[in-house]
């Protein structure tokens, strides 16, 4: 059974790690224009959020691919924002990317609505097993294994990055 899984728990767990790698400390050090810096994180977190929110719930009405190979190439897909993201911090030098407002909400938009996307078709995709309970329950570890390893990721580029 675990043979069946593993594809989409380690995609969930790409998932995650990404998310929670950029956001919100790498996000927030990117250029925000003249937004108040006291209500920034609300302004951040709230966007993400509402991102987040709405990719949850298109599949509701979207039916899922039937090839789960297409969101776990996605979820491997997604390994490229923590670059993007880390291109756009202040010390990296790309001037372009740091003086727009447009490539931080950009990133903030498509990263909510991805996390909440392509987490929820994975994570569905990974509990249609013959034992959906135990599917499930391993799907739930490399959730919060994704979470865990992300955070790690972000302490570390935090440190290199600013």
């Amino acid at each position: 059974m675990l043979r069946e899984i593993w594809p989409d728990a380690l995609a969930v767990m790409s998932v995650y790690t990404v998310t929670m790698t950029c956001y919100p400390g790498l996000i927030l050090n990117l250029n925000w224009g003249n937004l108040p810096p006291a209500f920034l994180p609300t302004i951040v977190i709230g966007c993400f959020n509402t991102c987040d929110t709405i990719g949850r719930a298109v599949p509701s009405f979207v039916k899922a691919p039937d090839d789960a190979r297409i969101m776990r190439g996605l979820s491997a897909l997604r390994l490229l924002w923590i670059l993007v993201i880390s291109l756009g911090m202040p010390n990296m030098g790309i001037t372009y990317l740091q003086d727009s407002i447009w490539f931080s909400v950009l990133n903030m938009v498509l990263l909510g609505t991805t996390n909440g996307l392509i987490g929820t078709y994975v994570m569905i995709s990974g509990c249609r097993n013959k034992n959906p309970e135990v599917a499930g329950y391993i799907m739930a570890f490399s959730l919060t294994m994704g979470l865990a390893v992300g955070s790690s990721l972000a302490i570390l580029l935090g440190i290199y990055l600013t």
